[in-house]
């Protein structure tokens, strides 16, 4: 026969402890974060303000909840703002090799939010190619009217350009 559990008390929080989560709290937030943050009682964690408990301190799974949610607060406010930049980036004065690093290293940051599924069935090979044509209408659509004639269907479709 197994041995008894004993359930675990309910903590319950005041609205003030910078460990509480109202229902409302979830990820998604596109304001200025550190207002978000300040309004919510949160900024401590950004900050270290609030430390890490050690084991096997009481506030260690309240601290883990908040920070987490934290965390994604953060992660759903830089998305959008990241791929906005990527829409609207363009080359402008930039040389074209200057352009392409650049937003290269806008993509570098946007895939560090995402880590892509481990798949054995090709679909990865699939997902990356998709990753690539997107990669490429971004770059295309933000080159100088020098390049106009370097058009989306003629590479993506593979058809010459008239000359």
């Amino acid at each position: 026969m197994a041995a008894p559990t004993t359930p675990t008390p309910t903590l319950v929080l005041e609205a003030s402890s910078p460990y509480y989560l109202h229902p409302s709290d979830q990820p998604g937030h596109n304001h200025a974060i550190i207002i978000v943050l300040e309004t919510k009682n949160k900024l401590d964690f950004v900050d270290d303000t609030i430390p890490k408990p050690k084991a096997p301190s009481t506030d260690l799974p309240c601290w883990i909840r908040c920070n987490s949610m934290v965390q994604s607060w953060l992660v759903h406010s830089t998305i959008p703002s990241i791929v906005n930049i990527i829409s609207n980036y363009t080359q402008g004065t930039n040389a074209i090799a200057t352009y392409y690093i650049t937003l290269k290293g806008f993509w570098d940051e946007l895939s560090s939010y995402h880590k892509l599924p481990t798949y054995s069935c090709g679909a990865l090979k699939d997902l990356s190619t998709t990753i690539e044509i997107d990669h490429l209408m971004d770059f295309l659509q933000g080159l100088n009217e020098s390049y106009s004639r370097v058009s989306q269907p003629n590479i993506t479709h593979g058809t010459p350009t008239p000359s």
